[in-house]
């Protein structure tokens, strides 16, 4: 690899097998607290509204982390933000796992959200280093395969293992969703013995001067768009544990199991959704996956069947990771070259805010009404945003100018 991280004759394989590695394990905690946490904070018996606000705690901290791990990654390493995200978000595992207090929750919530996000912002230029251009699109598909389809055996592991556990609590104080919370810390703190090895030079280009941070006009209207559209998956995500478990009375571990089954299912079909979306182009496809995504919410707003109610689950929960990877796109092709950085760092913005937003929002609202009014809600919105986007997609076209392949920068 040249000095500066820039495209090299070969791909260091060696040192994308640890990242890989790393990342997988980073996650596991992450996946257990975000399938487990709900049903502890039942067992101390706080009411929804907590459930929404650690969430948008959690989502807050990942916001706030956004630009300072960009500034550690051009001016320390990103090495450094990786092992710095691994003990921000390690902390905050273990404080959640054991506190009771609602305060320390969320504050234990907000470092889940800083490490989370700062690992998340240095796993692209982690890649960037160590790839060339044939390699690079292959790398960044696995790397998200592999944690969707690891996150599913995360999320069973979940649903099982604290029944499993019980007979291990015995006099620890602890119940046994605490020891599986506890145990998903310790799996993340192991992915730092996958960072420490990697090689990670910074880049060959240093900040210079005041860096601007305004968005380019050419998606200025677009971001907060796209920060709308992504409000009605955040109004939802953080209740479908409970969902499953209240209106149908399904045990933890069938719903634990149903989760990482569909974790699985959506990490087969993204491969081919990466491949229609390069057939067919990313807006195209973007608009597709949208069109789905209402209809599937105010169905659930209406169903009581639980085999379709599984169904539209499934369904509902494809649409975020399909359409990441294309609003990306579509948003960088609209960029100039040289402000690629700032346009992602807002786009992170915007899926931060609407999540911090979307579940608190998202919890009030469950404690004054239901689950029917909820995905009454968040399907309405998922219409209006929808509309407005493809409007704006339209009225926005990519200058000529933008769209040549971006492996050839």
């Amino acid at each position: 690899m040249s000095s500066g991280g820039e495209p090299t004759s070969a791909a260091d394989w060696r040192s994308l097998a640890l990242l890989f590695g790393g990342n997988v394990l980073f996650a596991a905690g992450l996946f257990v607290h975000a399938f487990l946490f709900n049903f502890y904070l039942r067992e101390l018996q706080l009411p929804a509204s907590v459930m929404g606000h650690q969430v948008a705690a959690m989502t807050i901290g990942g916001l706030c982390a956004l630009l300072p791990a960009g500034v550690i990654i051009d001016r320390i390493g990103t090495r450094s933000a990786l092992l710095g995200g691994v003990v921000c978000a390690c902390v905050g595992l273990t404080l959640t796992a054991l506190a009771r207090d609602p305060i320390v929750i969320y504050v234990a919530a907000f470092m889940i959200g800083l490490g989370g996000a700062s690992c998340r912002v240095a796993w692209g230029p982690a890649i960037m280093r160590m790839t060339t251009d044939a390699s690079r699109a292959r790398a960044f598909t696995w790397n998200a395969a592999l944690l969707i389809g690891t996150g599913s055996g995360w999320t069973y592991l979940s649903g099982v293992l604290p029944t499993w556990s019980a007979r291990l609590v015995t006099g620890t104080g602890l119940t046994g969703i605490q020891l599986v919370l506890l145990a998903g810390a310790v799996i993340t703190a192991g992915s730092a013995l996958c960072y420490l090895p990697l090689r990670l030079p910074l880049a060959t280009h240093a900040l210079r001067g005041r860096p601007r941070i305004e968005l380019p006009g050419e998606v200025r209207v677009l971001v907060p768009l796209i920060a709308f559209w992504m409000l009605a998956a955040a109004l939802v995500l953080p209740f479908f544990n409970i969902y499953f478990a209240s209106r149908f009375a399904m045990p933890v571990p069938q719903v634990g199991a149903l989760f990482a089954t569909t974790h699985l299912f959506t990490a087969v079909i993204l491969v081919g959704a990466a491949e229609l979306a390069r057939r067919w182009g990313p807006r195209r496809m973007l608009l597709f996956w949208m069109v789905l995504f209402p209809p599937a919410l105010l169905w659930l707003s209406a169903i009581d069947v639980l085999s379709v109610a599984v169904a539209l689950y499934f369904v509902q929960g494809l649409i975020a990771p399909a359409t990441n990877p294309l609003i990306d796109q579509v948003l960088l092709e609209r960029t100039p070259r040289e402000r690629h950085g700032i346009v992602a760092g807002w786009r992170n913005a915007a899926a931060e805010g609407a999540g911090a937003i979307g579940a608190s929002a998202g919890g009030r609202l469950l404690d004054v009404s239901s689950f029917s009014v909820l995905f009454f809600a968040a399907g309405a919105v998922a219409a209006a945003s929808a509309a407005l986007l493809t409007a704006g997609l339209r009225a926005r076209r990519a200058p000529a100018m933008l769209l040549p392949d971006a492996g050839a920068r």
